[in-house]
C-alpha cells in the first residue's frame, strides 16, 4: 500500500522538507520524486514558491536554488544575506523603472498622461533615494548576536 498523498503537490513536498536539518541539500531528483506526476519541478516553479513561503512562515526554514542542482536549506544566519540581496534587487528595478520614465517620448502624450508621469518621477525618485539609504545603512549592520523575536501568526 503506497504513502497517501496530499493535495495540492506543494504540501506534500513541505510536509517531507519541514523537519530537514539546516544545511541539507534537495536535488531536483528528489523533488521531482515527490510529485504526482512525471513533470520536472523546474517547470512547476510555483509548487517551489509556495513550499517556501510555507517552511519559511511556518518552520522558519528558506530555501536557496543551488544553480542547476536542486535547493539548500539555508541557516538562519544566512536569511540576512537573503534580505540584502532582495533590496539590491529591488533597487535595480526601480532604477531601471526610472530610466523608462525618464526617456519616455512625452511629445506623444496628452497634457495628464505628463502630468501623471512627472508624478511618478518624483515618486520614483523618492523610492530609489530611500532605498540607497537603506541599503547602504544595512550593509554597516554587523551580525551580532540577537534575539529573534516570533511573529504573530496571521
Amino acid at each position: 500500500m503506497s504513502e497517501t498523498q496530499l493535495f495540492p503537490e506543494w504540501k506534500e513536498i513541505h510536509k517531507k522538507l519541514k523537519d530537514l536539518d539546516y544545511g541539507t541539500f534537495i536535488s531536483y531528483e528528489q523533488l521531482n520524486d515527490m510529485l504526482f506526476s512525471d513533470e520536472d519541478i523546474r517547470d512547476k516553479r510555483h509548487i517551489i514558491d509556495r513550499v517556501d513561503k510555507e517552511l519559511l512562515t511556518k518552520n522558519n526554514k528558506k530555501l536557496e536554488c543551488v544553480r542547476e542542482k536542486g535547493y539548500r536549506i539555508i541557516h538562519p544566519n544566512e536569511h540576512f544575506d537573503v534580505l540584502q540581496e532582495r533590496i539590491k534587487k529591488a533597487r535595480r528595478n526601480v532604477a531601471k523603472g526610472e530610466l523608462v520614465v525618464a526617456y519616455t517620448n512625452t511629445e506623444e502624450l496628452t497634457t495628464k498622461e505628463k502630468a501623471k508621469l512627472e508624478q511618478a518621477q518624483i515618486k520614483t525618485a523618492h523610492l530609489h533615494g530611500i532605498m540607497i539609504l537603506h541599503e547602504k545603512q544595512l550593509t554597516k549592520i554587523k551580525l551580532a548576536p540577537f534575539k529573534q523575536h516570533k511573529l504573530p501568526k496571521p
